[in-house]
């Protein structure tokens, strides 16, 4: 931004300069891309051009853009001004307990509320608390809208998980089929497989029927998937591509 620039401007000629957005521009050092905000932490990919590095990253102590913005603003402090390995810096944040009072999650296990407790007292900071939080459980709820909007237009649904970093897939599966349940049309075309390659699988190799389209939503472009802060090699295209062949192979 502006402010950014003028203090760029001002130290550039008498100290080292860094870099940090959440959007990558040409002179960038470090920025986050596929950002996923919820309730349950912060999850984005650290992307450093100079070195050609793009790294997953789950912090579950954080929620929140601003976060995300300290987290690199971290990252560039420890990795590319004082030298320290990327992947002591990401163990630091990962491993980082909550901060007392600062958006602290307070839950108790078999009770499904979240009470959040922060020390905001000021407009600005009331309105940033809020904002972050209503940003995080809205993120979950379009789940449920994505889903009505798919079994208003489609004739039947195929429910399974895309990313589940540190949800519980099942609980990712029950916010869809709130959608679901908001529309008229009949649950007998509604299938639900949590395992992603099984769903694309049963949609090509059992459900589809000749000149049937399927589409295929909600996962974005990249090959892997994070499933309980697990990183899993996955690619749509290529198991679409396995399950095609199989299906000519059948055929035939």
């Amino acid at each position: 931004d502006d402010y950014a620039q003028h203090f760029i401007d001002k130290t550039k000629k008498t100290a080292r300069v860094m870099t940090y957005a959440i959007a990558r521009n040409h002179d960038t050092d470090i920025y986050a891309s596929n950002i996923q905000l919820s309730i349950h932490g912060l999850n984005f990919d650290i992307n450093i051009p100079a070195t050609n590095i793009t790294e997953h990253i789950h912090i579950p102590s954080l929620i929140g853009k601003t976060n995300v913005y300290n987290s690199l603003a971290a990252l560039a402090c420890a990795h590319l001004a004082l030298n320290i390995p990327l992947d002591l810096c990401k163990d630091a944040l990962v491993t980082m307990p909550p901060i007392p009072g600062r958006l602290e999650f307070i839950t108790m296990p078999h009770d499904p509320i979240t009470v959040i407790i922060d020390s905001a007292h000021t407009p600005d900071g009331f309105k940033e608390i809020l904002s972050t939080v209503r940003d995080c459980i809205l993120n979950q709820a379009n789940r449920s809208i994505k889903a009505a909007i798919v079994r208003q237009l489609s004739d039947k649904a195929i429910v399974t998980t895309d990313t589940a970093a540190s949800e519980d897939p099942k609980q990712i599966i029950q916010d869809i089929l709130a959608g679901f349940s908001s529309t008229s049309n009949s649950d007998d075309n509604i299938i639900i497989e949590i395992d992603r390659r099984k769903a694309i699988e049963k949609a090509i190799l059992s459900v589809m029927q000749d000149g049937d389209t399927l589409v295929i939503l909600g996962k974005r472009h990249d090959i892997n998937r994070m499933l309980q802060n697990r990183i899993i090699d996955f690619d749509d295209r290529i198991v679409v591509r396995e399950c095609i062949q199989q299906r000519i192979q059948r055929n035939s």
